[in-house]
């Protein structure tokens, strides 16, 4: 059983696959604290904490023996830079701790395997993921204009949480010719 993880500290996704195929996703979600009691590091802390104990329940309950990841890579702020280098760490953490192998792929390349291009935007990862592993879309106008969802492993998935799946299966795309991937998924 392996893992493809697309790490983040609001929306962690993650997908399942076994012999080849992708069956199960998930999305870890956490808030920031409106409380002014606690300070945002107290508050970081707590949110890596979820991540992690979430990830190893999954990693547990389903037996998984390696994991595959996107790198994150750049970001907009000096928090934005801190939250993606914790979520370096929790993985990393996470791997050590369950004893785990932990292959890296960055953006690009993730976006290259499953969309063919290294500057595929979010809807194109999203409607490549969905025809990877045989998904649906259904659209509905709103007042606000066309709402998307998608079906992935057997749920659906609102566009904005549709995007953090859709990347962690292009991590197991990326991956396929990987040792990780050719022992465990």
């Amino acid at each position: 059983m392996l893992m493809a993880i697309d790490p983040a500290f609001a929306n962690t996704g993650w997908v399942l696959a076994e012999k080849g195929t992708i069956f199960k996703s998930g999305i870890i979600i956490t808030k920031p604290s409106t409380r002014k009691t606690h300070s945002k590091t107290f508050v970081d802390a707590e949110r890596a904490q979820k991540i992690t104990k979430d990830l190893l329940d999954v990693i547990e309950e389903y037996e998984v023996q390696g994991i595959v990841s996107e790198i994150p890579a750049g970001s907009q702020s000096a928090r934005a830079a801190k939250l993606l280098g914790t979520s370096v760490g929790l993985m990393i953490g996470l791997c050590t701790t369950a004893r785990l192998p932990i292959d890296w792929y960055m953006e690009g390349s993730v976006k290259e395997a499953l969309c063919g291009r290294r500057d595929a935007n979010k809807r194109d990862m999203i409607e490549a993921a969905v025809d990877f592993v045989g998904g649906k879309k259904k659209e509905k106008q709103t007042n606000a204009g066309t709402r998307r969802d998608y079906f992935i492993c057997g749920e659906w998935w609102p566009y904005g949480k549709a995007e953090h799946i859709a990347d962690a299966i292009g991590v197991y795309v990326a991956a396929r010719s990987s040792n990780l991937v050719l022992l465990y998924g």
